[in-house]
């Protein structure tokens, strides 16, 4: 059975292993270790954010990030487990992230997805983010990305 829960740190170090490793090093897992720690810390503060699980096992996380009144930044982050299931998981988020949208009047939101994540580009794409500026090394190694956004 596939549910919602609320997002812990520990579901995203939990996916981490499985997420397609772009460039996986003990260096970068130590720094999205820290992420997922600090967007758990940012749910505490009053953003939102959520875990799928099938079965107990994390298939995907993501929320919002609030930076002022009507601007959200969306964060998602999908486990090779996920895969199978991309249908279903695309359409239960794309109906929180709709809820979220409605409840905190939500006039634009975004996203900042690595330039070589062709797939997380693509999902982007599907949430109904258009594709925007090439952000250069913004990345935590001077990756490039892109910001996509949505004004809604």
């Amino acid at each position: 059975m596939i549910e919602f829960v609320d997002y812990k740190a520990e579901h995203a170090v939990e996916i981490m292993p499985y997420i397609r490793p772009l460039e996986q090093t003990e260096e970068t897992r130590e720094s999205a270790a820290m992420w997922a720690v600090l967007r758990e810390e940012n749910q505490r503060s009053g953003n939102k954010a959520w875990t799928m699980l099938k079965d107990g096992i994390p298939l995907c996380c993501g929320g919002f990030m609030m930076y002022w009144q009507g601007v959200a930044e969306a964060w998602f982050m999908l486990s090779q487990k996920g895969m199978p299931h991309a249908k279903t998981i695309l359409r239960e988020s794309r109906k929180f992230m709709e809820g979220y949208i409605k409840q905190f009047n939500i006039h634009r939101m975004q996203a900042f997805i690595n330039a070589q994540d062709e797939t997380a580009c693509r999902w982007a794409e599907r949430y109904g983010l258009i594709r925007g500026q090439i952000i250069e090394q913004f990345g935590p190694h001077k990756e490039d990305f892109i910001i996509f956004g949505k004004v809604i």
